[in-house]
């Protein structure tokens, strides 16, 4: 019975959680000058990447950052002054103005 529970526990909290950081880790290793990032809160584009850190250029600053606290790669389409939900949102009434259907 306590290997039982066990093993609810790694394939439903462990598990999951090393592989999403697997994920994090593998973006983190593969990110380069010129990429829309945020990061600790922040929207901006990398200037410079280091070992254990990166430049961030946002607005007319720049901010040196470990290179973990980058939390997410901007898409090119991703508009910043949006949220993703709001996008969804307004695409969902431009399709009902169009006379389209989900």
């Amino acid at each position: 019975m306590p290997l039982a529970i066990l093993g609810i526990f790694y394939a439903l909290l462990i598990r999951p959680q090393r592989q999403q950081q697997k994920a994090h880790a593998e973006m983190v290793s593969n990110i380069k000058k010129g990429t829309r990032v945020v990061a600790a809160g922040m929207v901006g584009v990398i200037t410079s990447v280091k070992q254990t850190s990166i430049m961030l250029k946002t607005g007319d600053s720049r901010v040196e950052l470990d290179r973990n606290a980058i939390d997410r790669v901007l898409d090119e389409e991703e508009d910043e002054d949006e949220p993703p939900v709001e996008k969804q949102k307004s695409a969902k009434k431009k399709k009902k103005k169009d006379g389209s259907q989900d």
